[in-house]
């Protein structure tokens, strides 16, 4: 059972790592006896530094060989476990005879969100994301990727009204993709600066206005 750590419940636990932020992973699976088919908990948990324990892989009690994410991963009697430098978990599943390799994939921080500007100005979009191992993006307006849009930040220098859509950035890792929120972007046309001679013209159409609205002398 998840939970708090005064409320976790674990069936024999038996390997234990440490990843670079504090968090602990545990292979929470009973060893059965030669013979037996009893499996135990067959799970990869992770307790926080704040001590909230959560299981990350396997379908408890249900023993197996599958890859997966979450539930549809399955062990058989999962044992020892081991983190490297850039987060990917190694586990002994021991009566499968398999060393399996694990890591988290992306997860997106920064919500997207609107914004409008005006014709010929810069718009950048960025997101911040955590995974394991090194992390590849590709931007994408109304869903078509976009060209050499490939960093965590896409920056329009000339912003035109062509490039008024929805913007989104999928986050991949070894271990899987995330997609962003939509970034809507609204492009408005600026308004047209009066040219030099409008200016010179300016104070006679004034005085020709206010010449009609005053009032006529009665004869």
């Amino acid at each position: 059972m998840d939970g708090l750590a005064g409320q976790a419940v674990f069936n024999a636990p038996t390997g234990v790592a440490v990843d670079s932020s504090g968090d602990v992973y545990v292979t929470d699976s009973l060893i059965p006896a030669i013979g037996s088919t009893a499996a135990g908990n067959d799970l990869v948990r992770r307790i926080t530094p704040t001590g909230v324990v959560s299981t990350i892989a396997g379908d408890a009690g249900v023993a197996g060989s599958a890859d997966g994410t979450g539930s549809a991963a399955q062990f058989y009697s999962v044992q020892a476990a081991a983190i490297n430098s850039i987060g990917e978990v190694y586990l002994a599943d021991c009566y499968n005879q398999t060393i399996r390799q694990g890591g988290i994939t992306p997860v997106v921080f920064t919500q997207l969100g609107s914004q409008t500007i005006t014709a010929g100005q810069s718009v950048t979009f960025s997101v911040n994301a955590t995974g394991t191992g090194v992390l590849t993006y590709q931007w994408s307006m109304n869903g078509a990727p976009i060209s050499g849009a490939t960093s965590a930040s896409y920056t329009i220098a000339n912003v035109s009204t062509s490039n008024a859509g929805n913007y989104s950035v999928v986050v991949t890792d070894p271990f899987g993709s995330t997609t962003s929120s939509l970034y809507a972007l609204t492009v408005n046309q600026p308004v047209p600066a009066m040219p030099a001679w409008g200016w010179a013209a300016l104070p006679v159409l004034i005085l020709l206005v206010a010449g009609r609205c005053l009032p006529k002398k009665e004869s």
